[in-house]
């Protein structure tokens, strides 16, 4: 096809580009329900409109079941398409598959059956073909066995030419099963080891013009320009790659008139299936340097999830107490959602940032978490990093509200209720009248501060389990 004509202008005003430009509405339900449609399948035309709904115009219920019309520019839709011919009772020898009765090497009694002149036209130099004959050197599990897609094991080629009475194709390069142990050149599909996985016919059959995986869309963005000696570009001056932009844009006069929804990717499963684990709804591969870039506005969610959820940064209001949500992860036990949040608190009067900003971590029952302004839920316990005064250190908040752990800037600990210590040894003062009895390992040693040794006051003392006591360093009996 020639390029297609511009039209020139004089400077400062447009002119016709070179270029195809479509303009269109679809009418309503009795067409295609877009502008562009570009299908692969082999259903009717009811279940291939690409908008405003199948047979809606067949049934009230139907259409009182539709929230809105809707129109499509380019619509693309791939179905499973049937293979352009299923040629069964075949014969193979390394480079043909002959039609039945027609391989001289095998000798029956049987009519040669070439192909119809309706099916020899359909055929084209490069079409594909997949017999339904198993290399059994491929080792598949049964369909639902394991989480992942059974290799197909089947052997399969191109279509390289064809007898002109129909007798019999030529194959290109050669039979080769996916995954089979050998790839070399001369291999004969069995006429024995037939599929029944993904195919059911009980002889050997062909199926041309019939691919195992379907894209909706496949683009390239390429960077390859004719470098000179030096490698620098001779003739393009292109040097940006980007694959699409979409931009929305409202001109509402007031908030909430318009939903916006970017892109959608929704999985369906109509008899409840499951597909394979490793199945995706986006993936990206490394290589960009930056496979994800969110840059949401103050407060906004960045990231919705089931199971996670952000928010972009904001300005903390200047009163004491004001909150911002800034993440959460969300697990599942029973009715209850268990959230363990971070979240930002303003813990004095002012503007100095962190100064008087606190960051915290810790776990919320339940509750509302679609406004970054609002903490829902009951609280636990949570760690606080510049809580009130200790700016520097962190603290240790329990489920009522009071400060039980506070790790001081300067390094001090403050701990408040009674520390119990269980099994193990530990360095610490008591008086002889609160030395605990229990709890200790043998061998333990802490300080008692009115204990006396020699008329000095001031003891080290240690835990005899076999006697249940506390005695100083001579095995004595303490004494104040």
């Amino acid at each position: 096809m020639p390029d297609l004509p511009g039209q020139g202008a004089p400077l400062g005003q447009r002119g016709s580009l070179g270029s195809i430009r479509l303009n269109c509405h679809p009418y309503g339900n009795y067409d295609a329900g877009a502008c562009v449609v570009i299908a692969d399948t082999s259903v009717g035309r009811e279940s291939s409109r690409m908008g405003i709904g199948a047979a809606l115009e067949q049934s009230n219920q139907k259409l009182a079941a539709y929230q809105s019309f809707e129109n499509v520019g380019l619509g693309i839709l791939m179905s499973s398409p049937d293979a352009r011919l299923i040629l069964s009772d075949v014969t193979y020898d390394k480079n043909r598959v002959w039609m039945p009765g027609c391989n001289p090497a095998i000798l029956n009694s049987r009519e040669c059956r070439p192909l119809h002149p309706n099916q020899l036209a359909q055929l084209r130099t490069g079409m594909t073909i997949t017999t339904n004959s198993v290399d059994s050197t491929v080792k598949r599990n049964p369909i639902g066995e394991s989480k992942i897609l059974p290799l197909s094991g089947l052997y399969h080629a191109f279509i390289g030419n064809w007898d002109v009475y129909g007798r019999y194709l030529e194959i290109v390069p050669g039979w080769i099963a996916y995954g089979g142990e050998s790839a070399e050149s001369g291999q004969v599909p069995s006429l024995l080891r037939l599929d029944h996985y993904w195919t059911n016919y009980n002889t050997p059959t062909v199926f041309l013009g019939s691919e195992e995986k379907e894209f909706g869309q496949v683009s390239q963005i390429i960077y390859n320009p004719t470098l000179d000696s030096q490698g620098i570009p001779k003739s393009s001056l292109a040097h940006y790659l980007e694959y699409q932009e979409v931009d929305m844009v409202n001109y509402a006069f007031h908030d909430y008139e318009v939903s916006v929804h970017g892109l959608t990717l929704a999985y369906s499963a109509p008899n409840g299936k499951k597909p394979t684990y490793d199945s995706y709804g986006l993936f990206i591969a490394g290589g960009f340097g930056h496979l994800l870039r969110l840059t949401g506005n103050a407060g906004e969610e960045e990231i919705d999830g089931t199971g996670v959820k952000t928010y972009a940064p904001a300005t903390i209001k200047s009163v004491p107490g004001s909150k911002h949500e800034l993440s959460e992860v969300i697990a599942q036990a029973d009715g209850n959602r268990l959230r363990l949040v971070t979240w930002e608190n303003r813990e004095k009067t002012g503007n100095d940032g962190w100064h008087s900003t606190s960051v915290n971590l810790g776990l919320f029952i339940d509750g509302r978490n679609d406004d970054f302004n609002v903490l829902d839920g009951a609280q636990m316990a949570s760690i606080s990093w510049n809580h009130l005064n200790n700016v520097g250190g962190l603290d240790v908040i329990n489920s009522k509200g009071v400060n039980i752990l506070s790790l001081q800037a300067d390094g001090k600990v403050n701990i408040s209720g009674d520390l119990e210590v269980s099994k193990q040894s530990i360095n610490g003062a008591y008086s002889l009248k609160s030395l605990p009895l229990r709890g200790f390992r043998d061998g333990a040693h802490v300080w008692c501060t009115d204990c006396r040794l020699n008329g000095i006051r001031g003891v080290e003392v240690f835990w005899h389990s076999s006697v249940g006591k506390w005695l100083d360093v001579n095995n004595k009996l303490l004494v104040q």
